[in-house]
């Protein structure tokens, strides 16, 4: 059963193949005609894209049958509509038909013998092969005229190298700039601040021995500055009582600022030793008194010795 269904099948196939190659081979009998350019003059070449008006003349038609008739490409030449746009019209005149040519590449381009059908899409007429030399669209001499253009068109061009550099290197700093940003977004969001480092400030005793141990090594008495030397061992004593007991000492003579020091609880030994010292300072300080040998060296470590004495236990 399954053999005889195989042989029905291929006995049908072998059937509709051998009409349809005779319908194909149908017009081979029928007469056939020539295709006019009457527009090009001999020796002009027609160009890509120029719009032709060809004839087919010689083809007695009636009016009712020139009506729908139509183009048909013989079996393995449909290749030739690569090569042209074609269309089949009636003309004007009686007994002949206007075939519309516009090639599409240049070269030596051939058109095979085409059917002509009638409405009722049998074969009434045929042509004859036709072959036109076209000229290429580029302006001057082109090297590949009868080479038609690639296919790929526009993607066959390479791109230019020095765009693809800059493009590359643009999208590279915008994307590391975006991750700075990211970074820095992160950062603020999930790391907690550093907690600032708090320094004690400097007490008032330890601020006024620093102020005298660079005093002294500036040795101003070298240089015969004894008046200055003075004054910044005083004003560093007085800003240093200001601090320790909150007395207004640099605005006070010697003696007032003993009795704010009493009141604020000066030991009377550290008060005659103050008094004394400020004696020495003061000789200085409002006279022509000038200190002699080495008199002026050690009277930094003095005021060091008074500042021990008085800072908080």
């Amino acid at each position: 059963m399954k053999l005889n269904r195989a042989i029905l099948i291929f006995t049908l196939l072998f059937l509709f193949g051998r009409l349809g190659w005779a319908e194909d081979k149908d017009f081979l009998l029928t007469p056939a005609y020539d295709i006019k350019v009457p527009a090009l003059a001999p020796g002009v070449r027609a160009g890509v894209g120029d719009l032709l008006h060809a004839q087919i003349s010689g083809l007695s038609l009636r009016s009712e049958e020139r009506a729908g008739v139509e183009l048909g490409f013989p079996a393995g030449t449909e290749m030739v509509k690569e090569d042209w746009l074609l269309d089949l019209k009636s003309g004007e005149a009686e007994g002949w038909l206007e075939l519309t040519l516009v090639p599409l590449k240049p070269g030596l381009l051939k058109i095979p013998p085409l059917i002509i059908k009638n409405a009722q899409g049998q074969a009434i007429a045929r042509t004859n092969g036709f072959e036109l030399a076209v000229a290429s669209a580029f302006q001057g001499k082109d090297p590949k005229e009868a080479q038609p253009p690639s296919v790929l068109g526009p993607l066959g061009l390479a791109f230019p190298r020095k765009w693809i550099i800059i493009f590359s290197a643009v999208t590279f700093f915008l994307g590391l700039g975006l991750l700075v940003l990211l970074w820095r977004v992160l950062r603020k969001r999930f790391m907690k601040p550093p907690e600032p480092v708090v320094v004690a400030p400097k007490s008032a005793d330890l601020v006024a021995i620093e102020c005298l141990h660079q005093l002294q090594l500036k040795k101003l008495w070298e240089k015969g500055q004894h008046k200055k030397h003075y004054f910044t061992v005083s004003e560093t004593l007085k800003e240093y009582f200001e601090l320790r007991y909150g007395v207004a000492a640099l605005e006070s003579t010697t003696s007032e600022m003993l009795t704010e020091l009493k009141r604020g609880g000066v030991h009377q030994n550290t008060l005659g030793e103050i008094e004394r010292f400020f004696y020495q300072l003061d000789q200085v300080k409002f006279t022509d008194y000038v200190p002699v040998g080495g008199e002026a060296e050690p009277l930094v470590n003095g005021a060091v010795e008074i500042v021990r004495k008085t800072r908080r236990p």
